[in-house]
């Protein structure tokens, strides 16, 4: 069983992921042709389980970055052609 709080903060972080994979998908979803085992977009309930993206994050300690410790969003895009430089830029 799992703290309220922590289980507010995980609702929250899900919400702002999807927010960010809604936007890249919004901007950058036609750029690229969908892996053919991924679901396209708003087949599922779930953002990060189809379309171009999945956007996600894990928590890291902060040793050895100005940053210090703090989540590190990551982005995958689901795709078999190679990522092009302006998506890895934009998508920043």
């Amino acid at each position: 069983m799992r703290h309220i709080k922590a289980k507010a903060w995980e609702q929250k972080l899900k919400r702002v992921f999807d927010e960010i994979d809604n936007v890249l998908e919004d901007e950058f979803g036609r750029k690229h042709n969908l892996h053919p085992a991924r679901p396209k977009r708003g087949a599922t309930s779930s953002p990060s389980m189809d379309g171009l993206f999945n956007v996600g994050a894990s928590f890291s300690a902060g040793y050895g970055s100005k940053f210090g410790p703090g989540y590190v969003v990551s982005i995958r895009v689901s795709t078999l052609e190679r990522v092009s430089e302006e998506l890895k830029s934009e998508a920043r």
